[in-house]
C-alpha cells in the first residue's frame, strides 16, 4: 500500500512527532499495532477465563507459566514495533 504524501508534509510530520517525543509510525504499522492490541486483549481474556475456570473447579493452574508466555509475547511485540519504527 503506497501512501501519497509530499516530502514537505512528511518532514513536517516527522518534526511534529519528534517534538512531541512520539515516534513516527506509518498508517500500515498503526493498523498492524491495532490488530496486535486486539489479539493481546483476546489472550488476556483467555487467561482470565482459565483463571476463573481454575477457581471454579478448584484446580490449580500454574499462573507463572501463563505469565511467562504472556511476557514472551509482549517482548516479541515490543521488538517488532522497535524494528518497524527504525525502518
Amino acid at each position: 500500500m503506497l501512501i501519497s504524501i509530499t516530502p514537505t508534509s512528511f518532514i513536517t510530520l516527522l518534526v511534529q512527532h519528534h517534538l512531541n517525543k512520539s515516534p513516527f509510525i506509518s498508517s500500515q504499522l498503526q493498523d498492524e499495532i491495532k490488530e496486535m492490541k486486539y489479539l493481546l486483549r483476546n489472550v488476556a481474556n483467555n487467561i482470565n477465563q482459565i483463571a476463573h475456570r481454575s477457581n471454579t473447579l478448584k484446580v490449580m493452574v500454574d499462573e507463572r507459566d501463563l505469565l511467562m508466555e504472556l511476557k514472551k509475547l509482549e517482548d516479541g511485540i515490543a521488538t517488532f514495533i522497535t524494528k518497524e519504527a527504525d525502518k
